[in-house]
C-alpha cells in the first residue's frame, strides 16, 4: 500500500496533468502491480493530517525489530483535493494494482489570463517534501516542479548529519578511561547494555529531468553519489493528433479496471470519438488491430546509463504491449480484454525478462513473468495474482476523477469523449504470488472501519521441517490514518 507521501505525489502529478505512465522507467509497471507487491517489513502506524488543503503532516512509527520513526512535512502550490480522510479515500488509489493506463496526451498548457490588457505569468506548479528519520537524525527531501508544459524537474537528497551512535551502541561523543581497568570494564559494560540504532544511508543527491510530448517522453538523471548519469525514451506507436490533443485537466482519463464483463456492458457509443464532421469514428485507427486479435497500441524504449566513478556502462531495451478498451463500432469485433505484454532486454548483463499480466474477471487479476540470464542460462519464474473481495461501493471513477452513480446508458452516464470506466472499488484486496525458488508471499490490504490496514507474510516453501530454518521468513502489519483537519 501507498504512504501518505507517495499518495500525495502520484495525486499532484494527476492534478497538474501530468502522465506518470509515459516514461521508460515505469514501462512494467502494470505487471509489478501483481507481482512486485511489498510485505510490510514490520509493525508499522502512520498518521498524517492535511491542517490546509495546501500542508500536510505526516508522522510514522516502526516498532520491530527496532524503534523507529520520521516526521514529514509536504506543501503544494495548488490545492489536493484529491486527499480525502482514509475513510473516504478508494481502496485502489492507495495500493499499486493491474492498471491499463489511457493513451498519453501532450500536456495541457496554463490558461492565458490577463490584467489591464497585460498578460500575467501562471505561478509554478511545485511540490516540496522533507523527511526526518529518528533516531538517526538523517534527513531526506524532495523537490519537484514544472519548468514549462512539457517539462518537469526535481530534485532528491538525503543527507546524513554524522554517527551519532556507534553499530556497538556507545555514544562516539562519549570519553572512557583508556587507561584504567575499571573504566574500561564499565565502558564495556555500557557498550553491551546500550541501545543499537540502524545505519544512516549514505549521504546523496539525484537530479531528475523529464520531458513529455505525448508520442515521446524523455528522462535525464544524475546521481552525486557515484557519478552516474543516465538518459532514457519512450516512443508510442499509433497515436494520431486528435489522440494526442491535450483536454482539459477535468477530462484527463483516470486509470481503469474494467474486466470483460463490464466492457460489454457499456452503451454503445462510449469508446468512440466525433470527428471534425460530427460523424463518430472509432477512438483508435481499427486497421491497426487484427479482426480477431487484441486490439492495442505499442510502446518502445531504451535507457543509457554511465558511472564516472565505478567507470561502468549500462543499457537496456524494452517493448510493451497494452490493450485499449474495444470500440462498438464493430458489434461482432470481439471484446479485448485489458492485457499488458511486456519485454526487457540488457544486452551487456544478458538479461531477458517477460512479463504478462490480463484482468481476467472484473475481480481477478493474473500476472507471470519469466527471466532469464542468455550467458549463465540462470532463470526464475513468478506468477501472482490479486482478488478483490468484498461488496462494491456502488460507483464508477469518472473521466474527472469524481465519484459518481452510474447507469450504463442512462442519464447518469458521461459524454462519451472521454469516458473511461473503472471497475467498482472494492473492501479489500487480497494477493499471492509464487517464485521459482519456492517462497510464496501472501498481503491482505483492507479498509478497517477509519483505517486502512496492510497484512502480509512470506514463507518458504522449499524449507524442511529437520532444519531449524523457519518457513515463515518475514511478515509484518501496517496501519495507516489520514485526517482533514
Amino acid at each position: 500500500m501507498y504512504n501518505f507521501a507517495t499518495w500525495l505525489t502520484r495525486t499532484y502529478h494527476q492534478s497538474i496533468g501530468w502522465n506518470e505512465d509515459n516514461l521508460y522507467s515505469n514501462l512494467t509497471r502494470s505487471s509489478s502491480g501483481v507481482c512486485d507487491f511489498a510485505i510490510p517489513p514490520s509493525l508499522i502506524l502512520q498518521l498524517s493530517k492535511s491542517p490546509t488543503p495546501i500542508f500536510f503532516t505526516s508522522y510514522s512509527l516502526e516498532a520491530l525489530p527496532q524503534l523507529n520513526g520520521s516526521i514529514s512535512y509536504i506543501t503544494s502550490s495548488i490545492p489536493l483535493a484529491g486527499i480525502t480522510p482514509s475513510h473516504a479515500a478508494t481502496l485502489k488509489s492507495m495500493t499499486p494494482h493491474f492498471q491499463t493506463y489511457p493513451s498519453p496526451r501532450r500536456p495541457l498548457p496554463p490558461e492565458e489570463e490577463y490584467l489591464a490588457g497585460d498578460l500575467l505569468v501562471p505561478p509554478r506548479d511545485y511540490l516540496l517534501y522533507s523527511r526526518l528519520h529518528l533516531p538517526t537524525l538523517h534527513l531526506s527531501a524532495l523537490a519537484s516542479t514544472k519548468l514549462s508544459t512539457n517539462l518537469q524537474g526535481s530534485l532528491a537528497f538525503m543527507h546524513s548529519p554524522g554517527t551519532l551512535f556507534r553499530s556497538d551502541g556507545g555514544s562516539s561523543g562519549g570519553s572512557g578511561s583508556a587507561g584504567s581497568g575499571v573504566g574500561s570494564s564499565s565502558s564495556s559494560t555500557q557498550q553491551q547494555s546500550g541501545p543499537t540504532f540502524p545505519p544512516s544511508p549514505p549521504a546523496n543527491l539525484l537530479l531528475s529531468l523529464q520531458q513529455d510530448h505525448g508520442r515521446w517522453a524523455t528522462e535525464y538523471t544524475y546521481s552525486a553519489k557515484d557519478g552516474m548519469v543516465g538518459l532514457r525514451g519512450l516512443w508510442n506507436f499509433g497515436l494520431t493528433e486528435e489522440m494526442l490533443r491535450p483536454t482539459a485537466l477535468d477530462d484527463y482519463p483516470i486509470v481503469h479496471t474494467a474486466g470483460p464483463a463490464l466492457l460489454s456492458s457499456l452503451s454503445p457509443g462510449e469508446f468512440e470519438d466525433k470527428t471534425d464532421d460530427g460523424k463518430r469514428g472509432p477512438l483508435v485507427d481499427q486497421e491497426d488491430s487484427s479482426e480477431n486479435g487484441l486490439r492495442g497500441r505499442f510502446s518502445a524504449g531504451g535507457e543509457i546509463y554511465f558511472s564516472v566513478k565505478q567507470r561502468s556502462l549500462g543499457l537496456s531495451t524494452g517493448l510493451r504491449f497494452t490493450t485499449i478498451p474495444n470500440s462498438t463500432a464493430n458489434p461482432t469485433a470481439p471484446v479485448s480484454p485489458p492485457t499488458t505484454l511486456t519485454i526487457l532486454y540488457n544486452p551487456l548483463m544478458g538479461f531477458l525478462s517477460t512479463s504478462y499480466a490480463a484482468q481476467v474477471t472484473p475481480r481477478l487479476a493474473l500476472a507471470s513473468r519469466f527471466g532469464v540470464n542468455v550467458y549463465s542460462y540462470e532463470s526464475d519464474l513468478s506468477l501472482g495474482g490479486e482478488w478483490w473481495i468484498g461488496k462494491g461501493r456502488g460507483s464508477w471513477i469518472g473521466s474527472n476523477g469524481k465519484d459518481r452513480e452510474v447507469v450504463p446508458g442512462g442519464a447518469g452516464a458521461e459524454p462519451p469523449l472521454t469516458v473511461t470506466p473503472a471497475d467498482q472499488d472494492r473492501d479489500g484486496v487480497l494477493r499471492a504470488k509464487v517464485s521459482g525458488t519456492g517462497t510464496i508471499s501472501l498481503l491482505y490490504e483492507s479498509r478497517i472501519r477509519h483505517c486502512l490496514v496492510s497484512v502480509g507474510v512470506i514463507s518458504d516453501l522449499s524449507s524442511r521441517p529437520s532444519t531449524s530454518s523457519s518457513p515463515v521468513q518475514a511478515m509484518g502489519l501496517e496501519v495507516q490514518y489520514f485526517a482533514d483537519s
